[in-house]
C-alpha cells in the first residue's frame, strides 16, 4: 500500500498590489509544498533542481538518511531518467578573433598540462 511520503512544488501566484504612486506591483510566485502518499518507487530523488522545476515529479523529502531509504527501497534520482539532447541551431561563424584565440589556446595547451602536479594526475587515472 502506499505508505510512504512524496513532495511536490505548487506555484501559487499573488497579485500584484498597486503601491502608493499608482504603479503595479509585479506579483510574486511562491512555491509551496504538497504531501502525499505513494509507493516509493514512484518518487524521486532530487539530484537536479533544474530537472525538479521543469518537470514538477513526485520527489523524496530532501534529506540524506530519507533518501538513502528511499534509494534502498526503488527510488530513482531524477537525473537518471531525464535523457538530455544538445542540439546546435546553427554553425558558429569563424572570425579573426576566433581563430586568433584558437591559436593561442593551441599553443599553450602543452604548457597547461605540463605544469599539473603529477600526484593529481596520478589519482585521477
Amino acid at each position: 500500500s502506499k505508505c510512504f511520503l512524496g513532495v511536490k512544488e505548487s506555484l501559487v501566484e499573488e497579485k500584484g498590489d498597486q503601491n502608493e504612486d499608482g504603479v503595479l506591483d509585479e506579483g510574486k510566485d511562491d512555491a509551496l509544498e504538497e504531501f502525499e502518499l505513494a509507493y516509493a518507487q514512484d518518487c524521486f530523488i532530487v539530484d537536479s533542481a533544474i530537472f525538479r522545476r521543469l518537470f514538477n515529479p513526485l520527489c523524496v523529502p530532501m534529506e540524506t538518511q530519507i533518501e538513502k531509504m528511499y534509494s534502498s527501497l526503488g527510488s530513482q534520482k531524477l537525473s537518471s531518467v531525464v535523457k538530455t539532447k544538445t542540439k546546435y541551431l546553427k554553425q558558429m561563424r569563424s572570425n579573426e578573433v576566433s581563430k586568433k584565440l584558437e591559436r593561442v589556446l593551441t599553443s599553450r595547451i602543452p604548457i597547461m598540462l605540463y605544469q599539473k602536479p603529477r600526484n593529481r594526475l596520478s589519482s585521477i587515472a
